[in-house]
């Protein structure tokens, strides 16, 4: 049994990338995935630039900040940002309102903005999980085969028609869920077992940037706390990584 913790949201703020940042130079986060829209996104581009030998994958974005590109017009609402996920999931179930077409161009404008760096990504996520959406699939699909990169294994279904970057996605360590415990009943869960488990985490350092676009603000600090104690990093490399 092996898990990696994955910090969603690199390049959201500085203070975000802070730290996560840390997390992954001091050995309690394993991999992050990157917004390629946001005010940090230039400052995560650059420290990993710096620090080829991380494991950064992109998070792709459809229901937060702005696109790259200027004409997607099923992605955007009247200012140019794109629409919250609720107009998608809940307004829009099967997704008659949305161009395919205008997702497959963003996210790919995405994948490319990452590539600058020089560097492939280790996979693909995305905010809010969006690309998990039914309507989404053959996008997806596109893409991760297109560019042979593993996806996120947030789906209800079994998936064998592009690569999944865990055996097991377990979304957890979110909200009410964040404690030291958690990690205790990931044992009883999967103990035993052989996968590869991927742990959702949003850790961070607090800034104004944050605090301007998000709700989930002083639960970052405490991910990054419980993830970096001692209790943790010592029960993940006895029990989940021995």
């Amino acid at each position: 049994m092996k898990i990696i913790v994955n910090a969603d949201d690199f390049g959201l703020s500085k203070g975000v990338n802070d730290g996560i940042f840390y997390g992954m130079m001091n050995g309690a986060i394993d991999s992050t995935t990157m917004m390629m829209n946001m005010p940090g996104t230039d400052d995560a581009m650059e420290r990993y630039k710096k620090h080829p030998e991380l494991k950064v994958g992109i998070h792709l974005t459809l229901t937060g900040g702005s696109p790259l590109l200027d004409n997607v017009p099923s992605l955007t609402n009247g200012k140019g940002q794109f629409w919250r996920s609720s107009r998608y999931k809940e307004e829009d179930p099967t997704g008659e309102k949305l161009d395919l077409l205008d997702v497959e161009r963003e996210w790919e404008a995405q994948i490319n903005h990452f590539l600058k760096i020089g560097m492939k990504p280790s996979h693909l996520d995305s905010h809010h999980h969006i690309h998990a959406w039914t309507p989404l699939f053959p996008v997806i699909k596109k893409l991760a085969n297109k560019y042979q990169l593993p996806v996120r294994n947030c789906y209800n279904e079994s998936i064998t028609t592009f690569p999944l970057y865990t055996d097991i996605f377990d979304d957890g360590f979110y909200g009410d869920g964040v404690s030291e415990e958690y990690f205790q009943q990931l044992i009883t869960k999967y103990k035993g077992t052989h996968n590869v488990i991927e742990v959702m985490s949003h850790p961070g350092f607090i800034d104004e940037d944050l605090r301007s676009m998000s709700t989930y603000v002083e639960e970052r600090r405490v991910e990054l706390s419980i993830l970096m104690s001692n209790e943790i990093r010592q029960l993940k490399a006895q029990e989940f990584n021995p």
